[in-house]
């Protein structure tokens, strides 16, 4: 075999980032900024260490999943039209996955001391939450009793994306926090979770047979489409009423509209590609709805 050149080498590793998913992350620090904006207290500098800290870890994550998947035999398991995974295809070793992940979480530290720092706010408190998120980001499918196998995911990922992204940075941002942002910091949080409930909807047979018990393999896959409803509807009320209270009316548009048609689209999927489509369809209509709220907020 020939060995590969650093082209190929980054895209592997490109991939294993999974850059769909980063969206994801941009848009739940990124509405915490825009929340803060809005409310007239805003630095461009915390905004952007803001975004490197969400997106490494994210990164962080998707590399320990990587990983933990493949140990576990459980990638072993995934449908053709599932997205790759670069430890279980051998393109990438597990011992050079662990010396990623180290570097991730040394990124990580080193952007969230920064954040932390420049916000000037109470350092051990912020320390042992940014510490709790990196934990959380590997504990998903690495570690003896992974989170993510016991149907656990969906909450800390409502926790992780919507409260403690939101809420926290917009915190970081202003040093108090205002009740109504909830409203959407909760949106987020349950955009976040249909998500995930997409990507275990379509691995739903597969998670099953290698133990993987997701909500979605607990409920079954009829009422893991209407859960998938309940949580895409309660989130677009929260930001309607938000966006009410505000008089921002044109952000409702797009995400009413979207809504509809995602999910008249996942009751009638027959190809399991095309939850791939709708998953990463999702990711960047949650990170649209927050740049329109940006640009009616300005």
């Amino acid at each position: 075999m020939l060995p590969l050149s650093i082209r190929q080498k980054f895209t592997i590793w490109l991939i294993a980032a999974r850059p769909p998913t980063l969206s994801l992350s941009v848009a739940s620090v990124g509405l915490g900024n825009v929340l803060a904006y809005q409310s007239g207290v805003f630095s461009g500098s915390l905004a952007a260490l803001g975004l490197i800290t969400a997106i490494f870890l994210q990164i962080l994550a998707n590399f320990a999943n990587d990983y933990g998947d493949a140990v576990r035999h459980t990638d072993s398991h995934r449908l053709a039209n599932a997205p790759k995974r670069m430890v279980a295809t051998g393109q990438i070793s597990p011992k050079q996955m662990k010396i990623a992940i180290a570097v991730m979480i040394f990124l990580c530290i080193i952007s969230g001391l920064s954040l932390i720092i420049q916000a000037a706010v109470s350092l051990w408190l912020w320390i042992i939450l940014g510490l709790s998120a990196i934990i959380s980001a590997i504990a998903y499918t690495v570690g003896k009793k992974p989170y993510g196998y016991k149907g656990l995911g969906d909450l800390f990922v409502f926790i992780f994306f919507g409260q403690m992204a939101v809420l926290g940075m917009f915190f970081l941002q202003t040093h108090y926090i205002n009740a109504t942002i909830i409203l959407p910091a909760t949106a987020l949080g349950l955009w976040s979770v249909a998500v995930l409930n997409i990507n275990n909807i379509r691995d739903l047979n597969t998670d099953k047979h290698s133990g993987k018990n997701t909500i979605a393999v607990r409920l079954g896959d009829k009422n893991a489409h209407h859960y998938h409803a309940v949580l895409i509807s309660i989130a677009l009320i929260l930001w309607i009423i938000y966006a009410i209270y505000y008089r921002y009316y044109w952000v409702i548009i797009v995400p009413v509209l979207f809504s509809v048609f995602h999910l008249k689209t996942m009751y009638h999927i027959d190809n399991t590609k095309l939850f791939n489509i709708e998953l990463a369809k999702l990711s960047l209509a949650v990170l649209l709805f927050v740049v329109l709220l940006l640009f009616q907020a300005a």
